[in-house]
């Protein structure tokens, strides 16, 4: 008698399982975002709101340097006129005209000609680190005098 039951709850419980198997499955819905109020009420605005500005998304993809101090720039254009490329008095703002006399500065150096204060031309200047342009410090050979004798 035992083994009958045992047999009948067995097959019940395998007959329920068999069944959840052959059921699609229960689509699971995506989460809807959660609104803000203003944006029930104003549609547009939150849309609006979402995006971000076209000045924003360029800050957000540029990564590079920042833009000069006028201070510096003035640094820069004392010594392009202490050079000969730029004439006239320092005004602290990259023009046209500081563009295009420091792109006649690098060409007469050989760097790339691009207009841009990079750390070769600021170093021919005299306004770089001492180390632009150097490559860094390499081990002497283990044969070379300068390495330490045991």
């Amino acid at each position: 008698m035992p083994s009958s039951a045992i047999l009948f709850l067995w097959i019940v419980l395998w007959g329920s399982a068999v069944e959840s198997l052959l059921q699609p499955p229960t689509p699971i819905e995506p989460r809807k975002p959660v609104l803000a109020v203003d944006s029930i009420a104003n549609p547009a605005a939150a849309a609006q709101k979402s995006q971000p500005r076209s000045s924003q998304r360029r800050r957000l993809r540029h990564r590079g340097q920042q833009q000069l101090a006028p201070d510096r720039i003035r640094e820069i254009q004392q010594a392009l006129i202490r050079e000969g490329y730029l004439s006239g008095e320092p005004t602290g703002k990259w023009d046209a005209a500081t563009t295009s006399a420091m792109r006649r500065f690098q060409k007469a150096h050989g760097y790339p000609e691009t207009g841009k204060p990079d750390s070769l031309s600021l170093h021919q200047l005299g306004l770089g680190a001492e180390t632009a342009g150097q490559s860094a410090p390499r081990a002497a050979p283990a044969n070379s005098q300068l390495a330490p004798k045991n």
